[in-house]
């Protein structure tokens, strides 16, 4: 009786420990689903963003090179058979994280070089046609929101309003024909340089076309 009581009691520990195992091994799992759930979110924002930066040409190359894309591909495949034979584990899903990680951060560095490009050259002519716009303090603000978005970070809805801002500055110094001269005497009134004598025939001439020579004040 004895003997048939402690074997009750082991057989009821033992079930009690596999049952417990099994609820571990249940909710690690869940936890390991939980991780990969996030690093497939990060990815989908990093292929969203760099979308968005081709469909909007702010890079003329490509973002992604073939390295990269491979080492993507091979951790997106291995964790993809290790989840269908349910293999999965936390450390397969900690690869393909670093994975993601290094395409965040090189996006993050290739947008700094490809938005700054993209954005220099509208931002340093409104910057010169400035004072000759219309409203002076709108270019302001939008030269100075394309330049926060070129050194900001890469986003879908980045691009997409770099993309936007860029059009509407371009729309802006489309109205200001710049021939050379033009462009050095604007730039002298940008830096508050200009005198006088800058004042050519040519420069008369192109100011008077655009309707400027009552913007124009002397100052002693």
């Amino acid at each position: 009786m004895i003997t048939d009581s402690i074997q009750s009691c082991i057989s009821a520990v033992k079930q009690k420990q596999d049952a417990l195992r099994s609820k571990q091994s249940f909710e690690e799992y869940q936890k390991t689903l939980a991780l990969l759930s996030v690093e497939c979110q990060n990815l989908e924002r990093s292929l969203d963003t760099i979308d968005s930066i081709e469909k909007n040409k702010i890079s003329d190359a490509p973002v992604l090179d073939d390295g990269t894309k491979k080492e993507l591909l091979e951790a997106i495949d291995d964790c993809g058979i290790a989840l269908e034979n349910g293999q999965l584990g936390k450390e397969g899903v900690q690869v393909f994280g670093s994975r993601t990680k290094q395409l965040q951060r090189d996006l993050t560095a290739v947008w700094k070089v490809c938005a700054t490009q993209y954005a220099d050259g509208v931002t340093g002519y409104l910057g010169i046609v400035q004072g000759f716009a219309d409203s002076p303090k709108e270019v302001d603000e939008l030269r100075t929101r394309i330049g926060n978005l070129a050194i900001g970070d890469p986003t879908p809805t980045a691009a997409k309003k770099l993309s936007v801002d860029v059009a509407q500055a371009n729309a802006i110094i489309s109205r200001f024909s710049l021939k050379p001269e033009i462009e050095a005497f604007l730039k002298k009134v940008a830096a508050k340089k200009a005198a006088v004598s800058d004042l050519s025939p040519e420069v008369l001439n192109w100011l008077s076309d655009q309707k400027l020579l009552e913007k124009l004040k002397l100052s002693f």
